[in-house]
């Protein structure tokens, strides 16, 4: 439960006005005596009261001061964790859209692969029906394949280095 400062000022107060009245009781009675006054910490020091109460305020005062430093400093050190947070999500969800877009591209290119080579073994058994397959070489035919699957590796290259650098990754 905490207390306002209100109630913890008026609680010192009242112990320091205990305090003093003892001190006027000690003294009026008389138990405050040369000899009494050699013996040293078995003594009744007001003024030390007052002073081990005053440091103990300015103690306080600087434990809470470094508290909100340290509080302060955990708050900064969180905002900029929750930034870096928001940057590293976002770096993700680019790179998950090029990904799928490279999947989507190979995708394509496997179906022309296949599409090619369908219409190239269709192309065989014509042209085996017509009795002049073995006349006919299969190699301009593959070269072209091959021609194909080297420009669409090349642009498919040329696209994720094209996107990294319009997406400001580095």
């Amino acid at each position: 439960m905490l207390k306002s400062s209100s109630t913890r000022k008026t609680k010192t107060t009242r112990k320091t006005s205990l305090r003093k009245s003892k001190k006027s009781t000690d003294i009026e009675v008389g138990s405050h005596t040369p000899s009494s006054s050699q013996k040293g910490s078995s003594d009744y020091c007001p003024e030390s009261t007052d002073i081990r109460l005053k440091k103990n305020r300015e103690s306080a005062c600087r434990s809470r001061l470094k508290k909100k430093q340290q509080i302060s400093h955990i708050q900064e050190e969180y905002d900029i964790m929750v930034s870096e947070n928001t940057r590293i999500q976002q770096n993700i969800d680019c790179c998950s859209k090029r990904i799928e877009k490279l999947e989507d591209y190979n995708a394509r290119i496997r179906k022309s692969i296949e599409y090619m080579q369908a219409q190239q073994n269709l192309i065989l058994v014509i042209l085996s029906h017509q009795g002049q397959a073995p006349s006919l070489s299969l190699e301009p035919l593959q070269t072209n394949l091959n021609d194909l699957i080297s420009e669409r590796r090349n642009a498919a290259k040329q696209e994720p280095a094209q996107a990294g650098s319009a997406g400001g990754l580095s």
